[in-house]
């Protein structure tokens, strides 16, 4: 039975994986979309263009401030 509970997390836990995964693949497919339609550079501040690139935005007590995308990645502005 213990085999069966260690395989049924590990199946839960990639079929999680997987449905995350396509989730962003979703996203991102919605992303590159908005920006093929854009006939011009991006010029002025866009709400939808910077939701669908920002995951959140951490402002720190000395000034800094860390971007995170939605794809994961962190950058410290």
């Amino acid at each position: 039975m213990a085999r069966y509970d260690a395989a049924k997390a590990r199946f839960d836990e990639v079929t999680e994986a997987v449905s995350a995964k396509e989730v962003q693949s979703e996203q991102l497919a919605l992303f590159i979309k908005c920006i093929k339609e854009q006939s011009v550079p991006v010029a002025e501040f866009d709400s939808q263009l910077w939701a669908s690139m920002v995951e959140c935005v951490t402002v720190g007590v000395e000034k800094g401030m860390t971007v995170v995308f939605r794809d994961g990645t962190e950058m410290r502005v």
